[in-house]
């Protein structure tokens, strides 16, 4: 009987101190995150912010491809980037590691761009202080008017060649 008890006091000193041993990470909001990353690929995160808020995010990568990391006030619609909407870039001289970091002074949405500048597949490691989402910017192709004339130019000769056959 004795025994049994010292088993059951040591299972919940072990269930008490894994309890707490991942209490900070329950409490805060730190966000890990790993993708595949494939020649010259840009990808793009979100974060709100609030007003004097401050965040921090930590870019690798595993096979040490270069990469570069900005913080832009505005949402991307293209790969390139708009310096007038960078607010914070890297700065480091390690390639293949980054560190972006910013006390906000607004309540706003924040976008993170990380190019990939060399031409290899790697993978991205992506660690920050608040939770961030992935964000792909939609790809809207123009009209093809083209490819509509074609294609009804097509339709009325069948129909022309169909109404010639029925006489």
């Amino acid at each position: 009987m004795v025994q049994r008890s010292m088993y059951v006091s040591f299972a919940c000193l072990l269930l008490l101190v894994s309890a707490v041993w991942h209490f900070p990470y329950a409490v805060c909001d730190t966000f890990s995150y790993s993708i595949e990353i494939r020649h010259k690929q840009v990808v793009f995160f979100l974060v709100p912010l609030e007003n004097n808020t401050y965040f921090s995010i930590n870019c690798s990568t595993y096979f040490n491809s270069s990469i570069q990391a900005y913080l832009l006030t505005q949402r991307p619609i293209e790969n390139g980037i708009n310096p007038a909407h960078v607010n914070a870039s890297d700065t480091g001289e390690n390639k293949n590691h980054t560190t972006l970091s910013i006390l906000t002074n607004v309540t706003q949405v924040f976008y993170i761009q990380i190019n990939q500048l060399d031409d290899k597949s790697d993978f991205l490691l992506v660690n920050s202080s608040h939770k961030v989402t992935r964000y792909y910017i939609p790809f809207v192709a123009g009209y093809p008017l083209g490819e509509l004339f074609l294609i009804s130019a097509l339709c009325a000769l069948g129909v022309l060649e169909y109404r010639k056959k029925a006489r």
